[in-house]
């Protein structure tokens, strides 16, 4: 069995609750932590999008592992004189796996802790407000408000540490 701990991160913005994960260990084999470090495998919060094969064992399971699939998407569209332009896009696609791909054990995540970061983004979304008048002041402006920006999304997005 391989040994997964999480870090619940909890944050309600107005009348919605949006939860994200960061992983904190991994007890397993070395090939086991290897998949997670390189990228291959990852613990999201299954109420992605872009997560399919999902059997909840019950209604609070919204994490899980997920093996992460890249894909080239064409989102291209057509100009005024009906010629096609193509843009491509990455997506990140995630299937759930309950079993290790390598050594065939089971996965077993335990969330082992809880955190409120309703302040935290509160707080950056007020800086956020001030920094959008003077975003076009000058550079040092653009890259603050930009910075700020980056800040409030990886804030709530899932963080996958090494193990």
């Amino acid at each position: 069995m391989i040994k997964i701990d999480v870090i619940k991160k909890i944050c309600k913005i107005e009348d919605d609750t949006v939860f994200s994960f960061k992983l904190d260990r991994i007890d397993g084999p070395e090939v086991a932590c290897e998949l997670f470090r390189k990228g291959y495998v990852r613990v999201v919060n299954l109420e992605q999008e872009n997560v399919v094969n999902i059997i909840p064992a019950n209604n609070t399971d919204m994490v899980g592992v997920c093996i992460v699939d890249n894909i080239m998407v064409d989102d291209g569209d057509y100009d005024i004189e009906d010629n096609y332009i193509p843009y491509y896009v990455e997506e990140e696609n995630f299937t759930r796996i309950y079993f290790c791909p390598i050594t065939g054990e089971k996965y077993e995540i335990n969330i082992i802790k809880e955190i409120d970061i309703t302040k935290d983004y509160i707080e950056l979304e007020e800086k956020i407000k001030k920094a959008y008048k003077g975003r076009y002041k000058n550079k040092k402006n653009r890259a603050e408000y930009e910075g700020l920006i980056n800040a409030q999304y990886e804030l709530l997005q899932d963080v996958f540490t090494p193990c």
